[in-house]
């Protein structure tokens, strides 16, 4: 059994595994003390069950170093599976990247942690001769709706949108920038996405975020809206630097995070871990 996140789906595993040994890719939230807006309570009551479906794995997988410590630290010196980094992956030609216009793109939960707040705090006071569109929902939503009408640059709120909906392809492929100031992160897909789009990207230095980029973007420290109003400024001063960003990071994704690459770590893992088990 493969499955992903240790809960709830890995109890269900844990279940069946007197007959099947179980593989567990974990994401985030179903790991103690990696989300501060959910879970903290349910958490500290499933613990014990936590612990024994962890331990009885015969693998646990993380797609980045944050998280696997961070499993590693829950487990409190306990004896559990072994926990092995294999990256998201993502289809490294889903974009067409033949033009750009000036858009500054974030999509993202509307969360606090997600950092939404900083951006807008950012270009506060500042009238860009770009468009900024904001894609995702969530509780935050009124804010910085409220927060963006204070700005002298107008920004547009989409909404949810489909991963598939032409809309959202429209905005990658014809946008320049992505911002994605998040305080926590395991290995955010919406990076992948920036990435394999060829956008020029500003995000945070800790947590997840750094892991997927690598030298391909820059970094900005968390809640931190001067850095990146100044890194912003950058990039819109310098349209070689935009494009060679984009250009790495798209090389990135076709030469570490492709799907194809991806599953022959999973399929590599899966062997050495499971099927001596049977």
């Amino acid at each position: 059994i493969h499955c992903h996140f240790i809960v709830p789906a890995g109890l269900i595993a844990y279940l069946s595994s007197r007959r099947l040994p179980y593989v567990i890719t974990c994401h985030g939230s179903d790991v103690p003390g990696y989300n501060p807006d959910y879970f903290q309570r349910e958490h500290k009551l499933m613990r014990p069950v936590w612990l024994r479906i962890i331990k009885r794995a015969a693998l646990l997988i993380s797609p980045s170093d944050t998280l696997k410590n961070l499993i590693e630290s829950a487990c409190a010196n306990r004896q559990v599976a072994q926990v092995t980094v294999i990256p998201n992956g993502f289809p490294a030609k889903r974009f067409n990247v033949s033009r750009r216009e000036k858009k500054i793109l974030l999509v993202s939960r509307m969360l606090p942690r997600k950092g939404l707040q900083y951006f807008l705090q950012a270009i506060q006071g500042i009238k860009l001769d770009y468009e900024v569109h904001i894609v995702g929902d969530g509780p935050m939503r009124d804010v910085l709706e409220k927060l963006a009408k204070s700005t002298p640059t107008p920004v547009k709120f989409w909404g949810w949108l489909d991963n598939d909906s032409g809309e959202l392809r429209e905005l990658y492929e014809s946008s320049s920038i992505f911002v994605f100031p998040s305080l926590s992160e395991n290995f955010p897909i919406v990076l992948l996405e920036a990435m394999t789009a060829g956008l020029a990207i500003i995000t945070t230095n800790i947590r997840g975020c750094p892991e997927v980029v690598g030298d391909t973007a820059l970094l900005v420290p968390p809640q931190d809206p001067a850095a990146i109003r100044e890194q912003l400024l950058r990039l819109i001063r310098d349209a070689k630097l935009v494009q060679k960003l984009g250009n790495a990071a798209r090389r990135r994704v076709e030469e570490m995070f492709d799907w194809p690459l991806v599953l022959e770590q999973y399929e590599n893992a899966l062997k050495l871990h499971c099927l001596n088990m049977r």
